[in-house]
């Protein structure tokens, strides 16, 4: 079951979506102490407790308890992750014999401790939206020490928090996820012309609507991921498991990666995937892209978008969750899509669009 539940997280609800490999192992002898040379090849700890049940191997006494402990040692390494297990047991009252009955989980509290471990992964997990510092050559950076992450939801300028710049083997740097205090903060500085793809401008607003504005306020826990192969169809199962589909466009900007040309764009397509199931709610987001009319070689950019166009995007999301998973009706009109440029009114290129190459695009519903 374990095995089982962690799969459909990354493969359904993609809560460790960064493209790399993660597999769940078990081993009943572990410690929470780390070797020196175990610590040098990447290897954490996570320790958690949950409700289990046990049954005494000798006398058959079946009892519970919310204070069943779980080990879990983890790592990344390259493009591969590595989550290793223990459950440990409990001894019976009555027997004092010192033999531990292995503990048995329900499907909630599996669940439940596997998203609190994936919470734990996200924090030290390689950040890929940037790789090298050319990535940044755009961007004026400011580095400050001491940065409470959680303070700089959204400045004026947004404020993007690391915890740590790594030197690649390549010589750049990778940038990785801050959610403590011990931290620096990079402040990015960026024109319309080089807005970049950045998914913790998402996650940042995502929270922000749900936390203080509480476009959600129904009690559940949503959380917001990201895949860049999903399509517009879902299948029999996936329907039985109560995903829906919402596809929107909104005005983003492109940077050729070819030839560095920069356009803005009205019709860039995003699309949606979403469930509520029991408590917790998932949203798996996907950014199409567009091809450069001078290149012509097949190559998508990948979008950028406003702080304003984030929200309205996501705006647009919460109306829909609200009416097809709560069954509310909007008084106001926020989901319908506004025209914001001058640019909503040119002629869309299909054969440049990445979401019209898979049958997907907005347009011909306008």
């Amino acid at each position: 079951m374990w095995n089982e539940t962690f799969e459909e997280l990354l493969d359904d609800d993609n809560e460790l979506d960064h493209g790399d490999q993660w597999t769940l192992n078990f081993s009943y002898t572990q410690g929470d102490t780390l070797t020196k040379e175990e610590r040098k090849r990447g290897w954490k700890i996570f320790c958690h407790c949950a409700f289990g049940n046990l049954k005494c191997p000798s006398c058959s006494k079946v009892w519970s308890s919310a204070k069943v402990t779980m080990l879990f040692r983890y790592r990344l390494r390259g493009e591969r992750g590595a989550v290793i297990m223990r459950p440990f047991g409990q001894a019976c009252r009555s027997c004092h014999d010192d033999t531990y009955a292995r503990p048995g989980f329900s499907e909630e509290e599996v669940e439940r401790a596997l998203l609190r471990l994936c919470a734990k992964i996200r924090r030290i997990a390689t950040e890929k939206w940037m790789t090298t510092m050319s990535d940044a050559s755009n961007h004026t950076l400011q580095i400050i020490p001491n940065h409470m992450s959680r303070t700089c939801v959204r400045p004026a300028v947004r404020a993007y928090a690391v915890k740590k710049m790594n030197r690649s083997l390549l010589g750049g740097y990778k940038y990785r996820d801050c959610v403590q205090s011990d931290i620096y903060k990079l402040n990015v500085v960026s024109s319309p012309s080089t807005r970049k793809w950045l998914p913790s401008l998402w996650n940042e607003t995502f929270e922000e609507l749900l936390d203080d504005d509480n476009e959600l306020d129904h009690g559940d826990q949503w959380t917001l991921n990201f895949s860049y192969t999903q399509g517009d169809t879902l299948t029999k199962e996936e329907r039985k498991r109560g995903w829906k589909i919402f596809c929107q466009r909104v005005f983003g900007n492109l940077k050729c990666p070819s030839c560095s040309k920069v356009w803005g764009s009205a019709k860039v397509t995003v699309l949606f995937r979403y469930r509520l199931r029991g408590e917790r709610g998932a949203v798996i987001m996907r950014p199409f892209g567009q091809a450069c009319r001078s290149c012509l070689d097949g190559t998508y950019a990948r979008p950028g978008f406003s702080e304003e166009e984030v929200e309205r995007a996501l705006l647009r999301l919460c109306a829909k969750i609200r009416k097809n998973c709560y069954g509310e009706m909007d008084d106001n009109d926020v989901g319908r899509e506004q025209p914001n440029s001058t640019n909503n009114f040119k002629p869309h290129v299909k054969e440049l669009c990445e979401a019209c190459s898979q049958g997907i695009c907005r347009e011909k519903e306008d």
